[in-house]
């Protein structure tokens, strides 16, 4: 009498898991017919929708016996309980978890006995069948009975399980770049949102310990397990890359290593975070009393919320992650994530995307040209320009030693295009001297000799020259030599917004000699793929011939053109704010010992910083010093390393760099003596 309704519900729902689970079991046991027609027929007694079960050599009819005698007794809403019906049908199908829903084996439509390379293959061809209709639940419910299906080959293959004369497969990788484990660590492609959730971590425990007050340490003792977790994600993208090998068994050598030094790292940053907010809580204490003071009410009701927020600002600290590789690194903000999502689209192939029309007419508005062209890549759209202008085999183009299109696309306009390069020597500002330019044309007279010079092509702003701009006079002055000797002049204009913010001179300016330019999407501006080439009609016209033959025609490409679109209009202003924290990192770093910046040729977004002779410091120690920090940075040799600033760069992560370079060039250059 006791007892509740809603207990007795319970007991009985869990009696009846009890009966069930044993009588299917001696049912399957002692029956001949197949598990699958015992979880068909389970189903049925409870009046439950039927397991998806399919046989391919079997034409057997199922049908619904009547319930046993146990189960009639039981009280309607119990039988119709989805947990028991679940329970019943997951053992009568031979599979001991209750959370099983499908077997894996039926959703594949493979064999239990066949190898490890049938089911891969399998898997594949219907994932990419269910990916080329857009029917998304069926891809996801392949990928989870593959997953589910690795797991636990591998798990039988541990403990020596066999079928019949079949043994699983030592081919089985259940990593395939997945973790073992699902709390295993994973890189975290979004740093700006681990840190958003570490915060409001934080504010829902500071949120508890101010409206509790008095809860003896218990959040802290939380939040420090939550900050142990996601510190222990985190670590693994500072780890150096490394290919893994395996053991007969399928496990990573050294990997419990790996993950055992970081949980143990996780470990020490958040409960060190919080010893020192401790400690300096009540060293603040100590001296307002020796000072003769009274300590204030506030601080001595709430050392528990002020120890919580100083711990969780402290591993903000510690997990922040400031990216200066390039500014090709940036995230698609919200803005463009929405645009994207509801970008209006068509085949562009035939030329009816109507997203991919407004970027291409608004790029050729603003470069003072006829047309424009999206192409998936800047060195696809350089590619295209020099084969439309050289566009007899063994042409002949002049450039920079040094020019992206030289050094950086692997000799495509050799390999692919058939055309020979012609350097220059570039200086030290990005130009190349106009008295070589011309004397580098070929004279026509000797065409049975040598290639015939037909193209120039620029860099503006020029990289490896520490983003250094070339002015509209100088583009002026080698669009005339072109023009005198019957050549085109081709700008590869990757980061060319950056040089008309810097110089303050309209785009189309800079521009206005050039017969065609290549303007990069996703660097300063920050789309996340893609550029665009301009030029005449005629000039597009045959370009899009040749984006189709290298393979860049694309279909639907409105839902990337319309981040394109969001960039133009919210980061281009930006670019002027970032030239100004390149500038800002730029001066702090001259100021440090054994480190070169040449200030004075800052003028857009890069940053070259040479180690001095002499010094102990290498590009090497001081990147993995900073990586130590979440700073990750390119180095360009032994002596030089590369900074790139972007929209997603914040003053506050400019004088973090600097304070944690300054820490780390002391370190380096004033080792501990013993």
């Amino acid at each position: 009498s006791l007892l509740t309704r809603g207990f007795q519900s319970h007991l009985l729902i869990a009696t009846s898991r009890a009966l069930l689970g044993s009588a299917t079991a001696l049912a399957i046991s002692t029956a001949s017919v197949p598990s699958s027609m015992m979880a068909s027929a389970i189903s049925n007694a409870f009046r439950y929708p039927p397991p998806q079960i399919g046989h391919r050599s079997s034409n057997t009819t199922l049908r619904a016996p009547k319930s046993p005698s146990f189960v009639r007794l039981l009280p309607r809403r119990v039988l119709q309980s989805r947990i028991v019906i679940r329970a019943a049908s997951s053992a009568a199908a031979g599979n001991p978890q209750s959370d099983g829903d499908f077997n894996p084996y039926e959703v594949l439509g493979v064999n239990p006995i066949e190898g490890f390379d049938k089911i891969k293959q399998t898997y594949q061809r219907k994932l990419k069948e269910a990916q080329r209709s857009g029917d998304e639940a069926t891809a996801a419910l392949l990928e989870k009975a593959y997953d589910k299906l690795m797991y636990s080959q591998l798990m039988n293959r541990k403990k020596g399980v066999t079928f019949g004369s079949f043994k699983v497969s030592k081919d089985i990788r259940y990593a395939d770049k997945q973790p073992l484990i699902p709390w295993g660590p994973r890189y975290s492609k979004s740093p700006k949102n681990d840190m958003l959730i570490n915060l409001a971590i934080s504010a829902a425990f500071s949120a508890w310990i101010a409206i509790q007050r008095s809860v003896e340490y218990k959040p802290l003792q939380f939040m420090s397990f939550v900050f142990v977790y996601r510190i222990f994600e985190k670590l693994k993208s500072f780890e150096g890359p490394s290919t893994p090998t395996y053991n007969e068994e399928g496990e990573e050598n050294g990997r419990g290593l790996k993950m055992g030094k970081r949980l143990l790292r996780s470990l020490s940053l958040v409960f060190g975070s919080i010893l020192v907010a401790s400690l300096a809580y009540t060293g603040m204490l100590n001296v307002i009393e020796y000072m003769g003071s009274s300590i204030p009410i506030a601080l001595y009701n709430n050392q528990e919320l002020i120890i919580t927020a100083s711990s969780a600002l402290m591993l903000y600290m510690v997990m922040r992650i400031v990216d200066l590789r390039s500014d090709t690194v940036t995230r698609p903000t919200d803005a463009m994530r929405e645009a994207m999502a509801s970008a209006e689209v068509d085949d562009d192939v035939l030329g009816y995307d109507p997203t991919a029309r407004r970027l291409e007419e608004e790029m050729a508005k603003m470069m003072g040209k006829e047309a424009a062209l999206f192409v998936p890549s800047g060195t696809m759209g350089n590619l295209i320009c020099v084969m439309v202008h050289c566009d007899v085999r063994g042409s002949e183009v002049i450039l920079g030693d040094t020019c992206h299109i030289h050094v950086y696309e692997n000799g495509g306009i050799s390999t692919i295009g058939g055309v020979h390069p012609k350097t220059i020597r570039n200086e030290e500002d990005g130009t190349m001297d106009l008295v070589a330019i011309e004397a580098a044309i070929r004279d026509p007279k000797g065409s049975t000799f040598y290639p015939s010079t037909r193209l120039i092509c620029l860099e503006n702003t020029h990289a490896n020259s520490g983003g250094r701009c070339l002015s509209a006079e100088y583009t002026d002055r080698v669009g005339e030599i072109a023009k005198r000797h019957g050549l085109k002049l081709h700008v590869d204009g990757a980061r060319i917004f950056n040089a008309s913010i810097a110089l303050d001179v309209p785009v189309h300016r800079l521009v206005k000699a050039a017969d065609s330019v290549s303007v990069c999407l996703s660097k300063g501006l920050g789309a996340p793929i893609g550029s665009v080439i301009v030029g005449s009609q005629s000039f597009i016209e045959k370009a899009k011939t040749l984006r189709k033959t290298l393979g860049g025609g694309m279909r639907q490409i409105g839902v990337l053109c319309a981040a394109a679109l969001v960039a133009l209009q919210e980061n281009l202003p930006k670019l002027q704010s970032d030239h100004k924290k390149t500038k800002l990192l730029a001066e702090g770093l001259n100021k440090m010992k054994g480190i070169r910046v040449n200030v004075a040729a800052m003028e857009t977004n890069m940053i070259f910083m040479d180690m001095e002779d002499g010094s102990r410091l290498t590009a090497e120690k001081l990147r993995k010093s900073l990586t130590e920090h979440g700073i990750l940075v390119i180095p360009e040799n032994s002596s030089r390393i590369r900074m790139v600033i972007h929209h997603q760069i914040t003053t506050s992560d400019v004088h973090y760099t600097l304070s944690c370079l300054q820490q780390a060039v002391q370190t380096i250059q004033e080792p501990c003596q013993n």
